[in-house]
């Protein structure tokens, strides 16, 4: 019996360690896209700004 028990325990820490890994990528992809987008926007920002300027009309 105590052999199941730490058997069952086993594959329970093993299921949480996998969620907390699940959740750690999740968050770190969400990080990312977070960045990807802010530097996005930054660039599309710094170019409706340059197209402002009567200097660069080539």
């Amino acid at each position: 019996m105590v052999e199941k028990e730490k058997e069952a325990q086993k594959a329970g820490d093993e299921f949480r360690d996998y969620v907390r890994q699940d959740i750690y990528i999740r968050l770190i992809r969400g990080f990312v896209a977070q960045l990807a987008a802010q530097y996005e926007f930054a660039v599309l920002q710094q170019g409706k700004a340059g197209d402002d300027d009567p200097d660069d009309a080539d």
